[in-house]
């Protein structure tokens, strides 16, 4: 196997992670539970990596399993879709996987900690 190197931006992960996962949430609206965000976040956190998965390694096993998935709902197939072309088109130069996010309350305010996997990935 060869390592990839991969130059990531300057911008927190936490930051591109949440401007990714923005519009999801307010979709929700001002009165959403703490259950709500953290099912969207799950969401945008799997379709992030999927498409990490997918640029790094060349192929779209990831995302084929989440279409496989979907395929009863095709409405949750088409919110994906919208997800996985926002992700390509806003923050494809942001390939860091997340390997876990928390929502903690922090001086009377949420706030979304994201932690990244290992900088460098091992291509198949």
């Amino acid at each position: 196997m060869k390592n990839k190197k991969i130059k990531f931006p300057s911008k927190k992960i936490s930051e591109n992670f949440l401007d990714f996962s923005e519009p999801y949430m307010e979709a929700l609206g001002e009165d959403a539970s703490m259950e709500s965000i953290n099912e969207i976040l799950k969401l945008t956190f799997t379709v992030w990596n999927a498409i990490v998965f997918e640029e790094v390694n060349g192929n779209s096993s990831f995302i084929d399993m989440m279409y496989e998935t979907m395929k009863k709902k095709p409405e949750t197939a088409e919110f994906m879709q919208g997800m996985i072309s926002r992700k390509k088109m806003l923050f494809s130069d942001d390939q860091r996987l997340i390997s876990d996010f928390k929502i903690i309350n922090k001086k009377g305010g949420w706030v979304v900690r994201v932690e990244t996997g290992d900088t460098s990935i091992n291509c198949i």
